[in-house]
């Protein structure tokens, strides 16, 4: 009885190690991706943080698959404005980001993580975007009423709208440039940005991304009698 006793507690003994192994080596890999895709992040920020061109196709290479899936915040449909599909597209459509939205801080410190297996992880994070005259992407506040009187101005050729449409285009706009004029000009918005990452040949890349605003009231735009309706 002795030794049964004894086989016993070495057998647990055994099975005991053998599981605490197996934890640790699954949390040290978990640890280990948590690790590489805050490092893919670091590198994404660093490109909207120096917004240096020059550099784009290499960026762009370095973090997205070929066939990377692209929904930006201007776009209803797909293969429209924001909404693209591979490099070439990604590539137009950062350096636009670059070199005219404005200066975006992602929350990486924050970000939501989601490992699903060792290939593929999925990521949702704040930021904000920074339009102002001081860093170069925003214009003063008398300067933003001139565009406004000016797309006033154009509106009255504009064949395709009706004349009442035409009138509540102008109080939306106007409406729109006064109220913000109110609040500074220093304009910061909330972006929420989700993101899907496949690891290939060993490097974390990302195969889809999504941009948008919250939003609160009605969408500025929507679908009429099956056309695209916006102010």
């Amino acid at each position: 009885m002795p030794t049964l006793r004894k086989i016993v507690n070495l057998s647990f003994s055994l099975i005991f190690l053998f599981s605490f192994t197996l934890f640790g080596q699954a949390t040290l890999s978990d640890h280990q991706m948590n690790e590489e895709i805050f490092h893919f992040l670091q590198k994404f920020q660093a490109g909207y943080s120096s917004r240096d061109v020059s550099r784009i196709n290499e960026w762009v290479d370095d973090l997205m698959t070929e066939d990377v899936y692209i929904m930006g915040t201007n776009a209803v449909y797909p293969n429209t404005g924001e909404w693209q599909v591979g490099r070439d597209k990604a590539i137009e459509l950062f350096s636009n980001d670059w070199q005219r939205w404005g200066i975006l801080e992602a929350d990486i410190e924050h970000a939501d993580i989601k490992i699903l297996n060792k290939n593929v992880a999925l990521i949702a994070m704040t930021a904000t975007v920074t339009k102002s005259v001081e860093n170069g992407f925003g214009r003063s506040n008398e300067k933003n009423m001139e565009r406004c009187l000016q797309r006033l101005a154009d509106l009255e050729k504009n064949e395709s709208k009706s004349t009442r449409l035409k009138l509540f285009t102008a109080i939306w706009d106007a409406g729109m440039v006064l109220k913000h004029t109110e609040l500074g000009e220093t304009f910061i918005w909330p972006i929420r940005i989700s993101m899907v990452l496949i690891k290939e040949e060993g490097k974390w890349k990302m195969t889809q991304t999504h941009y948008s605003y919250p939003m609160s009231g009605y969408p500025p735009i929507r679908i009429v009698d099956g056309e695209v309706v916006d102010y």
